[in-house]
């Protein structure tokens, strides 16, 4: 059997040329020399642990936004002794029932102290929020803001009742009488600001703190209760509508707009009434509000009706300037906003001094006032969230 012919032998490659410049070497050698350090070893180290180390990064990162999350908010909920309670009351601020807020305006955050934005409550959680208040010694005071600046501009038609009226009266009475025995006579304050009072109603609301202000240049609507029926009659004659509609009663007079030219006797007799009563009752817990204190120990009825013939007096005389509400007692004084917060935080001589005991004012004065508000004030409706967030943890 004949052997295999081995393969020719492969014809030899010249070989390629290696030849490179003096920069090259320069530059060849310098990289060498820095693979070989310590930069170059970390860079290769890290180049290999690449993705290990993105995921570490990552994780780290993500974990300390969430516990750095966790201590503003801690920090943004604390509470400190002698804090304020700033509630910014407006038409609409409180309703009967929620409104109709999307979940992302009710995720929306606030910073928490007083300078928050303003905030729409029901009347269940503000009554619910001054009940928090009475067992907590850390509140010394609430100052509700009614100006108009900031307020949003939805519900502004939607002013509190009287009814509603009543019933944070009482539960703000109930908070004074509470901190009157918990923190001693004097140690507990309530003070109202606004620019102007647009109603009376509002000043009403705001009667109910121990302290009243409003800028110099504003006002007290105070002018009465009054009603205006328009009557139809004549109208729909013209047009050849004829009404047909009956009255139980004499004293009825809900159909009497399209029935009549004007209320007859019985019907102007008792809209008279009911606008008295609701009138009294409104100048009742204005002159029971500012005036309480002038009643002797044992009042009876004929002290109470002087107080509030002496209202009734007033709202003859209004619209009252606020130079002339002060002088009649009801208000406090005119102050601007940033004035009486500088008083109420800083005391009776807000003056903000420094390490030499010089008077410190411009920008920088603004700044010390706006850390020691946000020190010691703590929005109303943030406060509620809080408070009812530890009320319902269980212990």
């Amino acid at each position: 059997m004949a052997e295999p012919v081995p393969p020719p032998p492969a014809a030899p490659q010249a070989a390629e040329a290696t030849s490179s410049t003096p920069k090259e070497s320069r530059l060849r050698a310098r990289w060498n020399r820095l693979s070989s350090s310590r930069v170059g070893s970390g860079v290769r180290f890290a180049y290999n642990w690449r993705r290990p180390l993105l995921l570490g990064f990552s994780a780290s990162f993500f974990i300390s936004r969430y516990y750095y999350a966790k201590y503003q908010k801690a920090k943004r909920d604390r509470i400190e002794p002698g804090t304020y309670l700033v509630w910014r009351l407006y038409d609409g601020a409180i309703v009967e029932y929620p409104s109709n807020q999307t979940n992302l305006s009710m995720i929306l955050g606030s910073s928490g102290d007083g300078t928050e934005p303003p905030r729409i409550m029901t009347l269940y959680e503000a009554i619910r929020t001054l009940k928090f208040a009475e067992n907590d010694d850390r509140i010394i005071g609430i100052i509700a803001d009614m100006s108009s600046t900031n307020a949003p501009s939805v519900n502004q038609d939607i002013p509190l009742g009287l009814a509603q009226i009543e019933e944070l009266q009482n539960a703000l009475l109930d908070l004074k009488i509470s901190k009157q025995s918990s923190l001693g006579a004097g140690k507990f304050r309530t003070v109202a600001f606004t620019e102007t009072f647009r109603s009376q109603g509002e000043y009403t609301m705001a009667s109910g703190f121990d302290e009243i202000y409003c800028q110099p240049t504003g006002e007290i609507p105070l002018v009465g209760i009054n009603s205006t029926v328009t009557f139809y009659s004549k109208l729909l004659n013209w047009l050849g509508i004829k009404v047909h509609a009956e009255a139980r009663t004499k004293y009825k007079s809900m159909v009497a707009p399209y029935t009549q030219e004007e209320f007859s006797e019985p019907q102007a007799d008792n809209h008279l009434e009911l606008l008295d009563g609701l009138n009294t009752n409104m100048l009742t817990m204005i002159a029971l509000n500012r005036f309480a204190s002038e009643l002797p120990e044992e009042p009876d009825e004929s002290a109470y009706n002087k107080l509030v013939e002496r209202v009734k007096g007033y709202a003859k005389r209004g619209p009252l300037m606020a130079k002339e509400a002060v002088e009649l007692g009801l208000l406090t004084g005119t102050m601007y906003k940033e004035e009486l917060l500088s008083k109420i935080i800083l005391g009776e001589n807000p003056l903000v001094l420094d390490e030499t005991d010089q008077e410190i004012h411009g920008k920088e004065r603004q700044v010390i006032l706006k850390e020691a508000l946000k020190a010691q004030t703590k929005g109303f409706h943030h406060y509620h969230k809080v408070s009812d967030a530890r009320y319902l943890i269980p212990k």
